[in-house]
């Protein structure tokens, strides 16, 4: 959950409802709430195109029919204290040779890194392992970075199959957006990877 990001929840008439909008909120997120009234179909309507990235809901609406027929992202997430702290969409994860990637601990790394403003990870196909990690790399202003050597350092910091096995440089607004939501836009980012030579 970041800044921007469309969070709906459903709460009945009760006081959960303040203190669930002021977490959202607190953290930049959009809090949308919906109707407890909604089933099924209309919520998955509701959630599809209001852009909503994710749903918060008390245990007490568990076990209503909307649950079982909207869907489960089955996104991973991590509970610290009180908090439950999304991680990322269990879709983005990056399978290779039966293992599982998630993008943003290789980006986090490759984000520490002398001369790289951003990094965007993501999985590309590959004929023995099914995919491999790919990213691609803003270099930080006046930079120049060589991709081998970025590879190179990597090695030293991440799992040898974490460790992208193509990068590819490209500048700021060469990153596909989704203009709606501004976040980058995974499927075109993938196919820029896999064209460029």
């Amino acid at each position: 959950m970041t800044k921007g990001t469309r969070i709906g929840f459903v709460y009945g008439n009760s006081p959960d409802w303040v203190v669930t909008f002021a977490a959202i909120s607190r953290i930049g997120a959009i809090a949308v709430p919906l109707s407890t009234f909604y089933r099924g179909a209309e919520l998955a309507r509701v959630l599809r195109h209001g852009d909503i990235a994710g749903l918060i809901l008390v245990r007490s609406h568990l076990g209503h029919d909307y649950l079982e027929t909207v869907y489960h992202t089955r996104d991973p997430g991590i509970r610290e204290g009180g908090r439950l702290y999304f991680v990322e969409r269990d879709s983005e994860m990056i399978k290779t040779a039966n293992a599982n990637v998630a993008p943003a601990e290789v980006e986090m790394e490759m984000q520490a890194l002398p001369g790289v403003a951003s990094a965007y990870v993501v999985g590309v196909p590959h004929p023995k392992r099914g995919s491999i990690v790919a990213a691609a790399v803003v270099p930080a202003d006046g930079t120049r970075l060589d991709p081998e050597t970025l590879i190179g350092t990597l090695k030293g910091r991440l799992s040898s199959f974490k460790v992208p096995g193509r990068i590819v440089l490209l500048r700021r607004e060469e990153v596909p957006m989704i203009m709606m939501s501004g976040k980058v836009d995974r499927h075109a980012l993938r196919d820029l990877i896999v064209d460029r030579p």
